[in-house]
């Protein structure tokens, strides 16, 4: 079939209708500014800069050799000839926004065949076995990955079936392909989340496999994160770790915000967003017992002057304002050796929940603005500095939480007035400093990040008065890492590296009797404040043994040691013997080490077998107020132990790829959210022993010109696999599911782009999720567990571009399914939900420069 597809191209190339893109390249002016650098780097530099798709066909070019520079308003001819005549090579063109470069002593033109006039073929019409477009995608550093669609790729004959991108991810600490990474990983590109207006991971995380994401109650800012099931439900130490550009982001325990706030980056600062399923102990430490999520911001560039501006407006179901957005990035070089890049952001959403009791519609308005800015120097080829600061704010002016009870319509709550607000702050500033000494490649990561968060809930109903409960909490942490690599002959490759880490956490929590008309505050009845630090050493390698070509073996272990510290809390109040308990100063320290072996065969350079034995834990720690909770002094670290054989492989000359896995992962002494007899105070104990296993299969394939189909699917079997402790307070036996985790579920998605009029390209597409049945928090004796039906989820897209403009329509939960993510038994009250947002309807424009 390929052979087919090069054959089409070929007699496109002396067709007379090749004549008319010839025509309009030969008019259409760029303004470009590319220095002297590597073709592949200077192909992408030249795609960013005139929005075409531009591709090398066959590995006989030298994708390495140097070439340019350009600079100035030029034909898109002139340009080309200027890159690439002094390295013997020219081009075709294939249609109007595809390019193909091509070597003549490959493909020799046919008699008459002048530049531009037709694709390439090899000999006979038979190319090389590993001869095919490589891209060089317009949205630079931004990857392609499961269940996305990219713009990116060379459009052959109609009908024909034209190649998937290859996706690069740092997965490993290092830039590798995907296919090449012995680790199911999945990537968004930033481009991707722009198209679809997927700004925020509640908005997106249902492209990933075997991932989830679980609002904690009417709290929509603190968010219970897991993947493949490995989790047991909120308020708990988190079970997935957070990194941006490789900085851990966010608290390791439950102290603080408990790890629960999520930095939502906007889509345009981001060259994409790395999921890593499976424990990750070795390389990323506490807290990734479960995986990892990965964000990877797009770097400054000395290439040239760039930017973005984007504009958006909509509408929710029962929205009584419009969402609008906007956002901003500018890319500015100063000199070769130094850039900046500034960026904003603001994003509106309406409400669309209204209180009965208030009368006042759509509570849930949510407002969130932020920026970044990022500093690039590289005074030498081996020496680069890169800066970078976040800054987020998020405000919601009510709960999102809806009743689901007699009584109630469709999105309505009932709640105190002055309740239900909530506010977040993040910031995350990052220092990385590479270079090289010798052959050593040297990497130190600097990162400080700070994330505070507010808010007051209505807990009348289960008290018994008009009581809100506050929490106001705050985590500083400052991480610092340091990694040396190098070759060691042809066959050993390692990488050695320390890591430590300071949090300090406050974490006040209050009772306040609130006037029910007003809801101002009239009398604290409880105040408990509960400030923990946290301390992490760890030394960790990895080495990899190349025992041929085509088999290799990566070993990795991690020594770490944890001290936790609890200074004397008091807890106030009238409820309280003597109006107040003091606890006394606690702390807790522990060692763990974790491993990972994974061998690795190839069978060609594009399909590869691995298996992957992996360890993963999270802290333990001292409980706070456990005099007055009449708890245990402390709990346990929990591990996880993963065992897996994976497939990842491009097939059918790179139209069709294929990642799959199954596993089977062992989770010890798992952390749980207690209660005291009474079920007014939570602590942390330790159960027993749960599994998770399952498959996960991805697929994706470009069958014809212009269509992108892929989808996935994700079978999970997470349950204990013996029962709690006779002396919990919760009920747990052996067979019981994990909270929150799906036995089944998965995506399809599909984007068909087409030409509309000359220099318009239209896209349509879509996607539907589904979301299986699930459990919630395990609960007392007696109480039964919250269930959260399945669901399914429709958004569908379409919208063109125009050269630098791009105009994009959504329409997601087109179908306005009430989907339910968490609430009911064992939240206040217990006819509270989470559910998913309902239809949502927008336009964005876009402009590149």
């Amino acid at each position: 079939m390929r052979v087919a597809t090069l054959a089409a191209i070929a007699a496109l190339g002396i067709m007379p209708i090749a004549a008319a893109p010839q025509a309009k390249a030969a008019i259409q002016h760029y303004e470009l500014n590319i220095p002297r650098q590597a073709l592949d780097t200077a192909l992408k530099d030249f795609a960013q800069q005139t929005g075409l798709q531009v591709g090398r066909f066959s590995t006989s070019i030298d994708g390495n050799a140097l070439v340019g520079p350009i600079k100035g308003n030029q034909t898109l001819e002139e340009a080309l000839e200027t890159l690439l005549a002094p390295q013997g090579l020219t081009y075709r063109i294939v249609d109007d926004t595809t390019i193909a470069i091509v070597n003549p002593k490959d493909f020799p033109p046919a008699a008459g065949a002048g530049v531009g006039s037709r694709g390439p073929s090899g000999p006979a019409g038979h190319p090389s076995p590993r001869s095919r477009l490589q891209l060089a995608p317009a949205d630079r550093g931004a990857s392609q990955g499961t269940a996305s669609v990219g713009s990116g790729e060379a459009q052959a004959s109609a009908g024909a079936p034209v190649i998937l991108q290859e996706v690069v991810v740092t997965a490993q600490k290092r830039e590798e392909r995907l296919q090449d990474v012995p680790v199911p990983v999945s990537a968004i590109s930033g481009q991707t989340l722009l198209s679809s207006d997927q700004a925020q991971l509640r908005d997106y995380f249902s492209l990933i496999p075997g991932f989830s994401l679980t609002p904690s109650g009417g709290t929509a800012a603190i968010q219970t994160l897991a993947i493949r099931g490995i989790t047991t439900g909120g308020n708990q130490n988190p079970t997935i770790g957070i990194t941006v550009d490789d900085v851990p982001f966010g608290a390791s325990t439950a102290g603080g915000s408990g790890g629960g706030l999520i930095p939502d980056i906007d889509p345009a600062d981001l060259a994409r967003v790395e999921v890593l399923r499976g424990p990750q102990g070795t390389l990323y430490g506490a807290s990734s017992m479960g995986g990892l999520l990965k964000y990877v911001t797009i770097d400054p560039s000395t290439d040239g002057f760039s930017g973005h501006i984007q504009a958006g407006l909509g509408g929710i179901h029962n929205g009584d304002t419009v969402a609008y957005n906007g956002s901003g990035a500018l890319n500015v070089p100063i000199g070769e050796q130094l850039a900046i890049r500034v960026s904003g952001f603001y994003r509106q959403t309406p409400g669309y929940v209204d209180n009965v009791n208030t009368g006042r519609r759509s509570v849930n308005e949510e407002q969130i603005d932020g920026g970044r800015f990022a500093a690039l120097w590289k005074p030498t080829q081996d020496f680069t500095v890169k800066l970078g600061a976040l800054i987020q704010e998020t405000r919601w002016d009510g709960s999102s939480s809806v009743f689901l009870a007699s009584g109630f319509g469709d999105l309505q709550q009932s709640y105190l007035p002055g309740t239900g607000g909530q506010n977040t702050r993040l910031q995350s500033y990052s220092a990385v400093i590479s270079g090289k000494l010798g052959g050593v490649a040297l990497t130190s990561v600097t990162g400080y990040n700070v994330s505070s968060y507010f808010s007051a809930a209505d807990v009348a109903s289960a008290l018994g008065a008009p009581i809100a409960f506050t929490n106001d909490n705050k985590t500083d942490k400052f991480t610092q890492e340091v990694r040396l690599g190098m070759p060691i002959g042809p066959s050993l490759e390692w990488l050695v590296g320390g890591f430590y880490t300071h949090e300090t956490s406050r974490f006040d929590q209050g009772f306040v009797l609130i006037d029910p008309e007003t809801g101002a505050s009239l009398a604290k009845v409880l105040a408990a404040g509960t400030p923990t630090s946290f301390q992490e050493y760890a030394g960790f390698a990895d080495l990899t043994w190349k025992i041929t070509d085509a088999f290799d073996v990566q070993f990795g272990g991690r020594e770490s040691h944890i001290r936790q510290r609890a200074p004397e809390s008091v807890t106030t109040g009238a409820s309280i013997p003597g109006g107040q308990s003091v606890t006394p100063a606690g702390e807790s320290t522990a060692s763990v080490f974790t491993y990972l072996v994974t061998p690795r065969f190839k069978f060609t350079p594009d399909i590869m077998l691995y298996a992957r034995l992996a360890s993963g834990y999270r802290a333990g720690g001292p409980n706070v107020n456990y005099i007055l909770a009449g708890a245990p002094s402390q709990y346990s670290p929990d591990k996880t132990r993963n065992y897996e054989l994976g497939l990842k492989g491009d097939f059918l000359e790179h139209t069709f790829s294929v990642d799959t896995s199954v596993y089977y992962i062992d989770w010890r002494d798992i952390q749980l959210q207690l209660f005291n007899p009474q079920g007014t105070l939570g602590y942390t104990g330790n159960g027993n022993k749960a599994k998770s296993q399952g498959l996960e299969l991805s697929v994706q394939s470009k069958p014809l010109t212009g269509l992108t189909v892929a989808a996935w699917i994700a079978l999970c079997d997470a349950e204990l696999t013996r029962n709690f402790p006779s002396n919990s307070s919760v009920l747990g036996l052996a067979g019981d599911r994990l909270p929150l985790s799906s036995r089944f579920s998965g995506n399809i998605s599909l984007e068909q782009s087409f030409p509309l009029i000359t220099a318009v390209v239209g896209f349509v597409g879509g996607s539907v999720s589904y979301v299986g049945l699930r459990e919630g928090s395990f609960n007392p004796p007696g109480t039964p567990r919250a269930a959260y039906p399945a669901y399914a989820q429709i958004n569908l897209r379409a919208g063109a571009r125009y050269n630098e403009w791009t105009a994009n329509l959504f329409l997601n939960n087109a179908t306005d399914r009430r989907g339910i993510l968490s609430g009911g038994v064992g939240f206040v009250p217990t006819t509270s939900y989470q559910i998913i947002q309902p239809r949502t309807v927008g336009l964005t424009v876009t402009r590149s420069f």
